[in-house]
């Protein structure tokens, strides 16, 4: 298995070309061609998202939190699938924070309209004055669609609010609780 030195960056690591697996590199994505080799990204808010070609010979695995997203990270993983000579990517959004729950305020909205107003449209108002509310898995859908991939499978499924299924850092913020775990998201080509 793969592991990375998660970093929220847009670094996306060519598994194939590693000498050494067992160094951690710093990266928040990685792909491979190679059979019985599991990528794996970990999260607890952030969208893991497992891509794969149509024929599966060729896999991806991203760390995608708002910045990695907003930044490229999706568009640079599937760009690496393409130059192994992927086609027809199919992508899986996990379990990540959705709307309802990912309150951000005031410079958090306006960094993203800076880079493009049609943004606006992953912000609802916010219960509060100042704030809003974002939505980290539209947005990635949309970053998945503008890198070329129609074929998204979105799990739905809110961190925040399934404390019996997922851990959740903003959850572990707000209610003291411990936060001692993430969610493992792993992808491998089975050689059969």
């Amino acid at each position: 298995m793969l592991w990375l030195k998660q970093v929220h960056s847009t670094i996306v690591v060519d598994a194939d070309s590693l000498a050494n697996l067992e160094i951690e590199p710093e990266a928040d994505a990685s792909v491979t061609g190679k059979a019985d080799l599991t990528l794996s990204v970990m999260t607890a808010d952030c969208a893991p998202v497992l891509l794969s070609c149509h024929k599966g010979h060729v896999i991806g695995a991203a760390h995608c939190g708002w910045r990695g997203a907003k930044e490229g990270i999706i568009s640079n993983t599937v760009e690496i699938m393409q130059n192994k000579g992927a086609h027809d990517i199919k992508a899986l959004i996990g379990p990540a924070i959705r709307q309802e729950s990912y309150e951000v305020d005031e410079s958090f909205y306006s960094a993203f309209l800076d880079d493009d107003q049609f943004y606006k449209s992953f912000f609802i108002p916010g219960n509060r004055t100042g704030k809003y509310m974002f939505d980290l898995p539209g947005f990635v859908r949309f970053k998945l669609q503008e890198a070329g991939i129609r074929d998204i499978t979105d799990i739905g499924e809110d961190t925040y609010v399934m404390p019996e299924k997922y851990p959740s850092y903003r959850r572990h913020y707000h209610t003291g609780e411990e936060y001692n775990c993430q969610i493992l998201s792993t992808i491998v080509i089975k050689n059969v």
